[in-house]
């Protein structure tokens, strides 16, 4: 039999599926087209409001994406205006009006694209993929957290790499259990999560460290995949065939990088899908509640100048080709133009402890115009040094400014307690190459009297795929210490301090 044929009967026999296999799920509410989603008995249900693309919210009114840029005051050029037709369409007439009468009595608000995740038995596969902030990970940690409270399920949140739980999606679904208040329905325990009435458990799985385990996930209803661009071949292979109970699926979670990686290629960069599967594309614009955060500034220095590429490629979702290994291609010895630093500059440090061996401790010191995408950096330390030398010399080069440094509690309180204003540098998920990208866009200037960061920026460069000689977006590790000290030092400028991405939800119960 061809594969053509197997594919039209794999077809036929989704299409007459039984019924049973159907999950009890949330019912639409006529009212307000969102969806009511049941608790057990007893339980709280809970309203959820999708609201459609490019629809945002602005406390307590629905506003197109270029209404926001508009109030705003900024002319958002790289936005396709063509977009822009449906938001308007949704809002026309008394359409506003209806829209913010049922944000008032919603409990949760989440992008459109997230809906297929609450049809449950309907999809085998559902894929959210984009840019940035869209939502699409506390879409599914709020999906997850919902319908295992209305029948017995088994869940499993999978990704690649996990090194330990803490890697995991396991901090993001017991924050929206408390936002959600749902701490008496939920046991949370180091490796598992379970709902007290429906017995629903919720485990998490690295599939590089058990990559076997995948072969005996027969029993779960739901397997989420995040950071599903980094999956494997044998393990998405593994995946697909150990899910198979009747209406069972998966859901994946990516921001693609290349359309020949697996679930790319499987899902988003074919004409020729696996049955019963839906693609989504979840960026900024999908967010509701993205022009709340603290990252438009972030948003509008990438998009507006700079790695146009690489910014499309974070806040867009598109497929990123890099035709050049370094990955900080604007770096420039010595001293940078009269005109290139502002007197609205500010003075950056950031501290790379070292790991012991010989890898060394790496301070840098930088001034940063993000007017201009300009920086100078000034001061290097890179030094061997025991703990008391390295805080003497750190303190004679950083005096009373900020330093940033990596997440090390212990030698952290000691510069603390030598006066030295030290703090860990904000960490969260893709930390690394949202630094990397933001840099990207600047021209840095390296003094001469910093010959080790002039060394390591001008050497950084992208991995290379083994196999194919691609070039891919993830740095070498190795020579970087002191790359890794200014991508510390602009932490606190990169994000502005916000908390942008985050789905609001009803409080006041």
């Amino acid at each position: 039999m061809s594969y053509a044929a197997l594919r039209r009967m794999a077809s036929r026999l989704d299409a007459v599926r039984p019924q049973s296999a159907a999950m009890a799920g949330p019912t639409i509410d006529v009212a307000t087209g969102g969806m009511l989603i049941p608790g057990s008995p007893g339980g709280r249900a809970i309203r959820v409001l999708f609201l459609p693309s490019r629809l945002h919210v602005d406390g307590g009114r629905v506003l197109t994406t270029a209404e926001m840029w508009s109030s705003l005051g900024i002319d958002a050029a790289w936005e396709n205006p063509h977009e822009e037709g449906a938001a308007r369409s949704a809002v026309a007439g008394g359409g506003r009006e209806r829209l913010e009468e049922s944000l008032r009595s919603a409990d949760v608000v989440l992008p459109e694209a997230a809906r297929p995740l609450f049809d449950v038995g309907e999809w085998r596969h559902v894929a959210l993929w984009g840019g940035r902030c869209g939502s699409k990970s506390t879409s599914a940690g709020v999906a997850t957290l919902l319908l295992a409270r209305g029948r017995r399920l088994r869940i499993i949140c999978a990704r690649q790499f996990m090194a330990n739980i803490g890697a995991s999606v396991r901090t993001l679904l017991v924050d929206w259990i408390d936002r959600l208040g749902l701490e008496d329905e939920f046991e949370v325990m180091e490796q598992t999560i379970t709902h007290g009435h429906t017995g629903s458990r919720i485990s998490f799985l690295g599939l590089d460290r058990s990559p076997d385990s995948a072969k005996s996930l027969e029993g779960a209803d739901i397997c989420w995949i995040e950071e599903a661009a980094s999956v494997t071949a044998a393990a998405l292979r593994k995946l697909s065939h150990s899910i198979r109970r009747p209406g069972a699926c998966l859901w994946y979670t990516l921001n693609p990088e290349d359309e020949s990686d697996p679930v790319d290629a499987a899902l988003l960069s074919t004409t020729n899908p696996p049955p019963r599967s839906v693609a989504k594309r979840v960026s900024y614009t999908e967010n509701p509640y993205f022009f709340g955060g603290g990252l438009v500034d972030s948003l509008v220095h990438e998009m507006g100048g700079g790695d146009v590429a690489m910014a499309r490629h974070t806040w867009l979702g598109e497929h990123l080709t890099l035709t050049e290994a370094r990955i900080y291609p604007s770096v420039v010895a010595g001293m940078p133009p009269d005109d290139a630093i502002g007197a609205d500059a500010v003075p950056v440090a950031g501290l790379d402890f070292s790991r012991g061996g010989t890898d060394p401790h790496a301070l840098v010191k930088a001034v940063v115009d993000v007017e201009r995408r300009t920086i100078f950096v000034t001061e290097e330390l890179v030094t061997h040094a025991p703990t008391a030398d390295l805080v003497a010399a750190v303190a004679g080069l950083v005096g009373s400014g900020r330093l940033l440094t990596d997440h090390e509690p212990e030698r952290i309180e000691d510069l603390r307690r030598a006066r030295i204003d030290a703090g860990g540098a904000r960490k969260s998920a893709g930390s690394v190459m949202r630094g990397i990208f933001w840099l990207r866009g600047f021209t840095i200037y390296v003094s001469r009297a910093c010959p080790s960061t002039l060394r390591e920026l001008i050497g950084y460069q992208w991995q290379r795929d083994r196999r194919t000689d691609r070039i891919l977006a993830r740095p070498r590790d190795g020579d970087d210490h002191t790359c890794d000290a200014l991508r510390y030092a602009v932490s606190d400028l990169i994000d502005g301090g916000g908390a942008g991405g985050a789905i609001r939800f009803r409080i006041g119960w």
